[in-house]
């Protein structure tokens, strides 16, 4: 069963108590995917994906992912074309520890100009690595064509020519925009008690 609350700050939260296994995920859903972007800024969503995980005001760079997987679980994100969800899945001894880390990375990311560069070349060799998958490619003409001009022909990895021209000031304004109760969620199932989790 699904229950439903909302914090005071007026994100949702939704939890599913599930006592088969001693694990719980805690995921924050981010209504912005690409869908949401200008031609201009195609993939920003996709590149705070990885941005938010490149450390914290609380965390430096590897912290996050130390954090979580040094107890056994595992932490990652994707983004599509309506939403980016973080999510950690862990051991539920640990939900205090998970959901720590969770609610830093989307709260509080870093935005390290250095950082922000380096990873850009991570995202551009992305970009180039889904010209080399058949089936990626099929995917990305079939929006192309079937959605032309609407953000949904564009792939949500964005283009190399916009993914080179954002820095970390535009993904901090961005994120500022878009990252808010307004368009936050979060979800914790597993084993954990509701009344804990809240």
């Amino acid at each position: 069963m699904i229950e439903k609350y909302t914090l005071n700050n007026g994100i949702p939260v939704f939890i599913v108590e599930s006592h088969a296994s001693p694990v719980v995920s805690i995921q924050a859903w981010v209504q912005r995917g690409s869908a949401y972007e200008s031609e201009s800024l195609a993939g920003i969503s996709h590149f705070l994906e990885h941005a938010l995980f490149k450390g914290t005001r609380n965390r430096k760079v590897g912290e996050i992912a130390k954090e979580i997987e040094s107890r056994g679980g595992e932490v990652n994100a994707f983004t599509s074309f309506e939403e980016t969800a973080y999510y950690a899945t862990l051991a539920s001894r640990y939900f205090e520890e998970g959901l720590d880390v969770i609610a830093d990375t989307v709260q509080n990311p870093s935005f390290d100009p250095g950082e922000m560069t380096r990873e850009k070349e991570v995202i551009l060799e992305e970009i180039k690595r889904a010209f080399d998958s058949p089936s990626k490619m099929v995917s990305t003409n079939l929006w192309k064509t079937c959605y032309a001009g609407t953000p949904y022909g564009r792939p949500v990895l964005g283009f190399e020519d916009t993914v080179k021209k954002i820095d970390a000031k535009k993904l901090k304004t961005y994120f500022d925009k878009n990252y808010n109760a307004g368009t936050m969620s979060l979800f914790i199932v597993g084993d954990i008690s509701t009344e804990k989790a809240l």
